[in-house]
């Protein structure tokens, strides 16, 4: 077997016949869709509703429980998609988190989670239902819009992620104000 060396050259050429190709399905085939709209008029609709029921005295809390589980969110979206777990026949955009819309609407609803939920034991319930809505109904509903397809990726793999997603940001921005409050007690 004749060994090739791979180059960095190599690795940036196919990434740009790729974001072309992305370009063109995506001009073919996605731009002004239904998925294409529907991702667009729901991520729009929710964010409306988010802007009118936040508490805006915990919006710095919430606004960085956001930022947070964006961020996560993201980052786990590219790893999936690049590693060829899943992909997305439709998307608002695309390059990058293809899917960047989704990923917010998850951070909204996580949002409202940490905002009406601010107990540890009904935070938990609420989240464990919101991982059965997410892994079981929205999941197979972004299949049945051929928005989202799983290639090696089972919905049971996503329920204990997004049971423990919002679990451990609550702790992480619990943890951030408490160490806050205890050097601003310092200070007095």
């Amino acid at each position: 077997m004749d060994y090739i060396a791979v180059q960095l050259v190599d690795i940036k050429e196919a990434q740009q016949k790729l974001s072309e190709l992305r370009g063109e399905y995506w001009l073919q085939e996605v731009v002004f869709s239904f998925q294409w709209w529907f991702l667009l008029i729901s991520m729009l609709l929710i964010g409306l509703l988010w802007l009118r029921i936040v508490d805006r005295k915990m919006l710095r809390g919430i606004t960085l429980y956001g930022v947070i589980t964006l961020g996560i969110v993201m980052f786990l979206d590219v790893f999936g998609a690049e590693l060829v777990l899943w992909d997305y026949p439709a998307m608002v955009l695309p390059w990058g988190s293809r899917i960047i819309f989704i990923n917010m609407i998850i951070s909204i609803v996580y949002m409202l989670l940490y905002q009406c939920f601010p107990a540890w034991n009904r935070f938990i319930l609420a989240s464990a239902v919101t991982a059965l809505i997410f892994a079981f109904v929205l999941e197979p509903l972004a299949i049945y819009m051929n928005i989202y397809e799983p290639y090696t990726w089972e919905h049971i793999y996503s329920f204990p992620i997004y049971i423990l997603l919002p679990i451990i940001i609550k702790w992480v921005v619990d943890k951030i104000y408490l160490i806050e409050r205890t050097n601003q007690e310092k200070m007095n």
